[in-house]
């Protein structure tokens, strides 16, 4: 029988805690919202709106001219339509793109891949607050609620932010309990 550790907090585990059946539930978690962000990524939602197609461009023309459609050299903020699109989403757009090149599915990909690491940021900091069983019921709750879904699968730039929060959240959550480098984490992600 195992004793609890006292420098645990009540109510949390630690990741050598975690049985196997709870690591194979969440792999297959994250497998299932991965396929779900997948699936016809490049088809459904019907249509490529402007807003997708601005920000797939702007990737790419920064990936491989250095500016944006303003010609604004390697911009933080790459201006289009008039109004300017989040860095963190556009420049990690140039990700899928030098890989699969400019398509839907891969101006796409970077929301859906954002969306599918929430459900992982989402277990992570319901982990550090109530244990394990809360972390999964969490992550199979993000991974279909309607919000977080959609926009995995269209490209909204706004969807880094409740990922990188989350990330944030949960590693200042940790820090806070056990102290170390995690607090870089936090505070770069914050």
């Amino acid at each position: 029988m195992n004793t609890p550790d006292p420098k645990e907090k009540q109510g949390t585990d630690s990741l050598r805690s975690v049985e196997k059946w709870h690591w194979c539930l969440l792999i297959l978690i994250l497998v299932s919202g991965l396929f779900l962000r997948l699936y016809r990524l490049d088809s459904l939602p019907d249509g490529f709106f402007c807003d997708e197609a601005s920000l797939g461009y702007n990737a790419w023309s920064i990936l491989h001219h250095g500016i944006d459609e303003t010609g604004a050299e390697m911009p933080l903020y790459a201006k289009s339509l008039g109004v300017h699109k989040n860095p963190v989403f556009v420049y990690s757009s140039m990700i899928p793109i030098a890989l699969f090149d400019l398509s839907e599915w891969s101006v796409r990909l970077t929301s859906a891949v954002y969306g599918w690491l929430t459900i992982l940021a989402v277990f992570w900091l319901l982990f550090e607050m109530h244990g394990t069983l809360a972390g999964l019921i969490g992550a199979m709750i993000i991974a279909v609620i309607p919000w977080n879904f959609h926009f995995s699968r269209v490209a909204f730039e706004l969807i880094t932010w409740p990922c990188i929060f989350t990330f944030g959240l949960a590693a200042l959550v940790r820090g806070c309990r056990k102290g170390g480098w995690i607090w870089l984490i936090a505070g770069l992600c914050m």
